[in-house]
């Protein structure tokens, strides 16, 4: 296995969730977030017990924190703490071998065989530009190279899965003993990663490519948009793009609606039972039509945008 392989094979389970806002269009500059007075926490209410939704950026920095003290409040309330998946928890060995019979040919071919003329000289030029020997990466799949690519963009942005607010929570939850629970399966997630035909691989491949100079700025606003508890801003995000390519809505609906929808059935058992918890998931899953706030707010449930705390920055730990 060549070592950028094992160099970027630990945080695969929330990297490819960054492929789609990460790499955003001139457009975008246009799109700013919002101030308010709300963090990006909604708290749900049923006769017998409460939920917390929060949305989460699975990646940070140091400065991200501490946390606003209504944060740390509702975490504190719970007794359980949900993630996508418990990224402290993979069995790194099945990962790369699930990876491995994933995301490599196994037919022979590899990557250039599957790509455009342009396509191929396009990932050519840019795996020079970063000194990465192209044959490094030949024998994977698109998909699995643009995962790459975002992970290259994280870390020359500043930022690492370390300071995600998924693993902050989880660091703490694990070392308090409190109950992690595991919405999806980390083999569901990386099957999303060979998504679509060879047309929309390649598609995503080199915008990802293209707009990889602009991720830093991207993180920013995205961080912001966090920080002002912004739900417009991070719908628009999840909706942008769609009309550009013809697979692009199904992709939409394979990243966001359909894994929604699976949630919503497990967050609403937790509601029916007496366990206070804390959901806390990538923000693009909260948010718009499809999100887990409105499919709470369909099931008839109590839903509240939760305001900051107006105490001094440094309360919440």
């Amino acid at each position: 296995m060549n070592s950028l392989f094992k160099r970027w094979m630990l945080p695969l389970a929330c990297a490819f969730l960054l492929t789609a806002p990460v790499f955003a269009d001139d457009k975008d500059t246009e799109t700013k977030p919002k101030k308010s007075d709300k963090c990006f926490l909604w708290k749900v209410t049923s006769k017998t017990n409460t939920v917390y939704l929060l949305g989460t950026i699975h990646v940070g920095k140091a400065d991200l924190y501490p946390l606003d003290k209504t944060i740390m409040d509702a975490y504190k309330a719970s007794k359980a703490l949900a993630v996508e998946v418990d990224i402290t928890k993979i069995d790194q060995q099945k990962v790369q071998q699930l990876v491995m019979s994933t995301c490599l040919y196994n037919d022979g071919t590899k990557v250039g065989d599957h790509l455009s003329k342009d396509g191929l000289a396009t990932l050519k030029g840019f795996l020079k530009k970063q000194n990465i020997p192209y044959a490094s990466l030949a024998p994977f799949k698109p998909g699995f190279i643009g995962v790459n690519i975002a992970q290259m963009a994280i870390a020359k942005s500043g930022y690492s899965a370390e300071n995600g607010i998924d693993k902050h929570f989880l660091n703490k939850a694990h070392k308090e003993k409190k109950t992690v629970i595991s919405l999806e399966k980390i083999e569901d997630q990386i099957k999303l990663f060979n998504f679509g035909d060879a047309s929309f691989q390649e598609h995503s491949l080199v915008e990802g490519i293209k707009n990889f100079g602009k991720s830093k700025d991207e993180f920013g606003k995205m961080i912001t948009g966090w920080k002002n508890g912004d739900a417009d801003f991070f719908a628009n995000l999840g909706t942008k793009d769609l009309d550009k390519h013809p697979k692009m809505k199904e992709w939409w609906a394979a990243m966001g609606f359909n894994r929604n929808k699976k949630m919503a059935v497990k967050i609403d058992k937790m509601l029916q039972g007496t366990t206070p918890t804390l959901v806390a998931v990538g923000s693009l899953h909260l948010v718009g039509k499809d999100g887990l706030v409105q499919l709470m707010k369909d099931k008839k449930y109590t839903v509240v945008q939760m305001k900051k705390a107006k105490v001094p920055v440094g309360a919440g730990k």
